[in-house]
C-alpha cells in the first residue's frame, strides 16, 4: 500500500492505471472529477455517499459508497475488494463503462448544450 500525498496532474493517470482500488473517503464533494478519473481508467472506487461521488459511484456496481466519518464501513470495503480479484475487475469495467456513457466530453457537453438552450 502506497500513500503518495501531492501528484502532479501530469502524472496522475500513472497512479490511477497502477492502483487496484480508488478510495475517495470525503466528508464533502460538490463534484468529485478525482472519482471519474479514477473510473475512467477502470478502477472500482470507495467513496463518501454524499454530494457528487454519490451521484456518480453506482453502489454496488462500479464500487462502494460508504458514511463519511465511518471507518469500519470503509475498512470492510477496501477488504472486500482487496480479497476479491475478480469482484475489482467486475467494478472497474463497470466503472469504465459509466464514465463513458455519462461522463465523457461528448456528454457532458451535450448536457450543458440542452440545458443552455432550455434556457433561453
Amino acid at each position: 500500500m502506497l500513500f503518495e500525498g501531492f501528484v502532479p496532474h501530469d502524472k496522475i493517470v500513472r497512479y490511477y492505471q497502477n492502483c487496484d482500488i480508488f478510495c475517495f473517503p470525503t466528508l464533502g464533494e460538490p463534484f468529485g472529477k478525482a472519482v471519474i478519473e479514477a473510473m475512467s481508467c477502470g478502477k472500482p472506487v470507495i467513496a463518501s455517499n454524499r454530494g457528487g461521488p454519490k451521484e456518480i459511484v453506482e453502489d454496488g456496481k462500479t464500487g462502494f459508497l460508504v458514511p463519511p466519518r465511518k471507518i469500519e464501513p470503509l475498512a470492510e470495503k477496501i477488504l472486500k475488494l482487496l480479497r476479491d480479484k475478480k469482484l475489482r475487475r467486475k467494478m472497474g469495467k463497470e466503472a469504465r463503462k459509466r464514465v463513458l456513457e455519462k461522463f465523457s466530453l461528448e456528454k457532458v457537453a451535450e448536457s450543458f448544450r440542452k440545458l443552455y438552450f432550455s434556457l433561453l
